[in-house]
């Protein structure tokens, strides 16, 4: 039986405003976000995703709010996302998801959506992203991640709720995967290529970008079809026995989403590699063929031009981070060891004392 964590319940006020963004059509709205419940089901139906399609997202597959919230609440499915919804006046305004994933449990924004009519939806949807920060934090998650479209308005909301930006990637896409003409060197991954793989990465993506996503070699474990209905395969290039390209693909009944690695020392065997990955999937049913190229890799994206892909969307990638370590003096307090006397009683002056003289003295 799965555990669920209860989460706190935040209540606050936020200031709604029409798109002529007047005072006069300014709202001030109770919202109370919560975990999901039953009766969200039905008010939250007509809501719309503030982000892209799932087959524009690798982590994602069959991405849906109502239906993530229904396989939450059944008791016997898989805990591995956790959902929030805005309700004012016992009614939904919005919800976001996100999904839990590595053995570091990280949480990735994977959907979000509002519906407040003629009101703009961002005030809740950075309502809602806070919360989903808090709560992660209570659960002990270091880090949180989304992909957000380079021009949707929501962007500044995860901004101001401490997400901050770690690289770019542009996505190209083609109805069908095309295949270039040339030798193809390379060959699908094995289990055992896991290691070389990750060297790569360590070797052709920039530190700042590694630091951010902390990434483990069981990252590139290959996955067959499971009850989600995609597939993670992939390929490489080697020299010799080190890995110089890689190209991992997401595979659904939709399209086949690809991200890939090339050593910049081997920059010219991209056609191979990508030669390899096409005449692979070439035997498979025809579905339309995404590539992710991020902002380090533009490079590459005339060749991907050239043999078809064409630019659909830009997204950032953000990374918020819950906790870091503060390194501060520390105030010691050090207590010595004293050696311990008789106690000694009270005594006046010796000179209002009367006794016997010196005899040594000189009054004597």
């Amino acid at each position: 039986m799965r555990t669920r964590f209860a989460h706190p319940v935040r209540q606050t006020h936020v200031e709604l405003r029409s798109g002529g963004g007047t005072a006069a059509t300014a709202m001030h709205l109770a919202v109370r976000v919560g975990q999901a419940r039953w009766s969200d089901l039905s008010g939250l139906r007509g809501h719309i995703s503030h982000l892209p399609p799932d087959d524009f997202d690798p982590l994602s597959s069959n991405r849906h709010h109502v239906v993530a919230i229904l396989k939450d609440l059944l008791p016997f499915a898989g805990y591995g996302q956790r959902i929030f919804v805005a309700r004012s006046g016992g009614r939904p305004v919005g919800f976001i998801v996100f999904t839990v994933l590595g053995p570091d449990q990280r949480w990735v924004v994977s959907d979000i959506g509002a519906s407040l009519g003629v009101y703009a939806a961002e005030p809740v949807l950075e309502e809602l992203v806070h919360h989903g920060v808090v709560a992660a934090g209570l659960e002990g998650t270091k880090r949180l991640y989304s992909r957000v479209p380079t021009s949707s308005p929501i962007l500044a909301s995860f901004r101001r709720c401490g997400f901050a930006p770690y690289t770019t990637e542009t996505i190209l896409g083609a109805p069908m995967m095309p295949v270039p003409t040339g030798p193809t060197r390379g060959r699908r991954q094995l289990s055992n290529d896991v290691w070389s793989i990750h060297q790569l990465y360590l070797a052709s993506v920039p530190r700042q970008v590694q630091y951010a996503e902390a990434l483990t070699s069981h990252h590139w474990d290959i996955e067959r079809q499971g009850w989600s209905g995609t597939t993670r395969n992939g390929w490489l290039v080697e020299d010799g026995y080190q890995a110089v390209g890689y190209v991992k693909a997401a595979s659904n009944h939709r399209a086949h989403t690809l991200e890939f690695m090339m050593h910049p020392d081997h920059r010219k065997r991209f056609p191979d590699l990508i030669g390899t990955v096409a005449k692979d999937l070439e035997s498979r049913l025809a579905r339309p063929a995404r590539v992710i190229v991020r902002n380090y890799q533009q490079e590459y994206v005339s060749y991907l031009r050239e043999i078809g892909f064409a630019v659909q969307l830009e997204q950032e990638l953000q990374v918020k981070y819950t906790t870091a370590p503060v390194r501060a003096p520390a105030n010691v307090s050090v207590t010595f060891a004293s050696d311990l006397k008789e106690p000694v009683g009270k005594r006046v002056p010796t000179f209002l004392v009367d006794g016997p003289s010196d005899p040594s003295s000189e009054a004597s």
